[in-house]
């Protein structure tokens, strides 16, 4: 499966757009005919990078400057629908010769955080509780990690040696951030009015309100288990426990839902006797170069529990087709990381060759677009699409200069802001003393006090600014405009100095020829 085109009326700041996501077609949208022709390249003939990452991946990338568009079409993309479900039928398509038309307004299926409440049903064990403490509130950051899974992502990413660590088969859950604030409530109480809320988020309510409070003190827990229905009662005003389900059962097809719960609530009521302990999550283990879990980098460790949550998700999923959705993974990865990020990546979906993917996602990084074929990626500016490399340029292999100046549509040259002041500086001061004159006769009292002055203020720093350039041929020109400044300046001085300069040449030339 994949994202062939997408048409955009009006979101932010986008505006009647057109989105080609296939290098095999080429769509354009008649919005007055309200016809979308669609050319197949396979069908004619034209050249396309065929089945680039393999015959079940397709990647696309969106880049553009800052204030692009390239967030905001990803968000609609992702706000926009689910583009088939193939159980639940949620969504239009009509048959166009070989090709699927799809309509739809329904939620698109992204990568989510694990769901506890399908592991709850499989009868876990809670070993151990993990928990932050920030503000005086303790909130469950609770999350299930296989062993098979972190094995499988350990020795892919980072070339683990699997006899050296192992992972301490704790089973703890997670919950999303979701503190019972009166607003937060009010939100809550909304979402389940209107039918647009989540089980997971109406669940986490429900258990951060029943431990919150406890959590600190849960090893004291000993007996009386039945004031935690007690603390229920008392958060939702109702008489007994069974009224909770009374509740849940005005919710509209939420018979699941209260059969979760129930189950959820009973596997705690056997487990809390039995923690004794607050436990933490541990992860032992090596990389080849020898560093543990929190050696890593920031950046390592974001790669690592990204690429585990997309494996685990994958893993879990009985679907067949993913479109995933991913807004600038590679931001705090340092460039080494960036470079290996698309081949990371196709990697760990090539484990999945029953199923399809098309990955999605924005990027600042030249790295990403050095990966990728031109047909590959979507250039933004200003919410538009642009074609910055249809001069015959490529970006699969590309040099950094060439991808940074068309890539990301950098007018202004690629120096940084502050060498490249530094450096003008020197330029201007230059232009300036030759709109003054100062080699006419008449000026020479003006010349000697902007000597006086360059010598206080300009002479060592210009030569040190320009003793520190990095590229060779700019460190010339600078030192060039050095040379002209001071003849103007020290016109006498530097016509001895240039004889001094040529002699000396001259000289040397004579001993040659002997």
């Amino acid at each position: 499966m994949e994202l062939v085109y997408l048409w955009v009326d009006k979101y932010k700041n986008i505006e009647k757009q057109g989105f080609n996501f296939s290098p095999r077609f080429r769509c354009e949208y008649d919005e007055d005919t309200k016809e979308l022709k669609i050319v197949d390249k396979e069908k004619t003939g034209e050249s396309y990078p065929k089945n680039f990452f393999g015959e079940n991946i397709n990647v696309t990338a969106i880049v553009g400057e800052n204030g692009s568009g390239k967030s905001s079409l990803l968000n609609y993309i992702g706000n926009k629908g689910t583009f088939f479900n193939k159980n639940n039928e949620v969504c239009n398509l009509e048959k166009e010769k070989d090709y699927k038309i799809i309509h739809t307004n329904y939620d698109l299926l992204k990568i989510n955080k694990p769901s506890y409440l399908n592991y709850m049903r499989k009868g876990l064990k809670y070993e151990n509780l993990y928990y932050t403490n920030q503000n005086s509130q303790t909130n469950f950051d609770v999350l299930i990690f296989f062993r098979y899974i972190v094995n499988n992502i350990f020795k892919h990413c980072y070339s683990f040696k699997s006899e050296i660590f192992f992972f301490n088969p704790m089973k703890i859950m997670f919950f999303d951030t979701f503190h019972p604030t009166k607003d937060n409530c009010k939100k809550l109480a909304k979402e389940v009015k209107d039918k647009n809320f989540s089980k997971e988020k109406l669940l986490t309510f429900l258990y951060i309100e029943l431990f919150e409070d406890e959590n600190p003190k849960i090893h004291e827990i000993e007996s009386d288990i039945m004031s935690i229905e007690k603390e229920i009662l008392e958060k939702f005003k109702v008489k007994n426990i069974e009224n909770i389900y009374a509740l849940l059962e005005k919710i509209e097809e939420s018979t699941i839902l209260i059969e979760e719960f129930k189950d959820i609530y009973n596997v705690y009521k056997e487990s809390l006797l039995e923690l004794r302990n607050i436990g933490y999550l541990k992860i032992d283990f090596e990389d080849k170069e020898g560093r543990e879990y929190f050696d890593l980098s920031q950046g390592e460790r974001k790669l690592f529990t990204e690429m585990l949550m997309i494996f685990d998700e994958i893993k879990q999923s009985e679907n067949n087709n993913f479109l995933l959705l991913l807004d600038e993974p590679d931001l705090t990865l340092h460039p080494d990381w960036q470079k290996k990020y698309i081949s990371e990546m196709i990697k760990l979906l090539s484990n999945f060759s029953e199923k399809k993917f098309h990955l999605i996602i924005t990027s600042h990084s030249p790295f990403i677009l050095s990966d990728l074929p031109k047909e590959n990626i979507i250039f933004l500016e200003k919410g538009k699409q642009v074609y910055p490399f249809d001069d015959g340029k490529q970006t699969f292999g590309a040099n950094i200069h060439t991808l940074l100046s068309h890539g990301f549509f950098m007018k202004n040259g690629l120096m940084g802001e502050f060498a490249k002041d530094k450096i003008q500086s020197i330029i201007e001061y230059h232009e300036e003393l030759l709109k003054k004159e100062l080699t006419k006769n008449e000026n020479k009292k003006q010349r000697d006090e902007e000597k006086e002055i360059y010598e206080k203020e300009h002479k060592t720093k210009f030569r040190q600014i320009q003793s520190i350039i990095g590229d060779d041929y700019l460190k010339q020109v600078i030192k060039n405009h050095l040379v002209e400044i001071e003849k103007i300046l020290y016109d006498e001085y530097l016509i001895d100095k240039e004889i001094e300069k040529l002699q000396d040449k001259i000289d040397r030339l004579k001993r040659l020829k002997k």
